[in-house]
């Protein structure tokens, strides 16, 4: 993540998935980092986009849980684990997306950013080294974060 761009995008996908808490915490990391600016009129937009929007509560990620059934389901509450924080139970739901037939390679990658996130670097590295196709290069920088992380 460069700048207001890279940001924009990234937060703006993340709101789209419903994922509040982590589009308002990449902001903060962004903010924080000095890579953007909060009198960029992009960053107030967005800002003013995120005001109001909750990250999701246990129980609805709960009850999001308990309503996946198919592969991308597990991949999509697993990101709003994510999102909010929850890098445990985000690993579990890919894999168990994984388990019920989701994208290998999606999969493992999630897998493996979730586990970076937590703290497991051999498990992320494990994951990120299953990564192939057009996801293989996001997976190697991935790991260069596990490494150096």
């Amino acid at each position: 993540m460069q700048g207001t761009g890279d940001y924009h995008i990234y937060a703006f996908e993340a709101a789209n998935e419903a994922n509040y808490g982590e589009a308002k915490s990449l902001i903060a990391e962004g903010l924080a980092s000095g890579k953007i600016k909060a009198s960029d009129p992009i960053v107030q937009e967005i800002q003013s986009a995120l005001k109001g929007k909750a990250a999701p509560t246990e129980a609805e990620l709960a009850a999001a849980e308990q309503g996946a059934k198919i592969p991308t389901a597990f991949l999509h509450v697993g990101d709003r684990y994510y999102g909010a924080g929850n890098y445990q139970k985000a690993a579990e739901l890919y894999r168990e997306a994984a388990a019920k037939g989701a994208d290998a390679n999606l999969a493992s990658l999630r897998l493996g950013e979730a586990l970076a996130r937590a703290g497991d670097k051999a498990g992320a590295t494990a994951a990120l080294s299953k990564v192939g196709g057009s996801l293989a290069e996001v997976a190697k920088y991935w790991l260069v974060y596990v490494q150096h992380g």
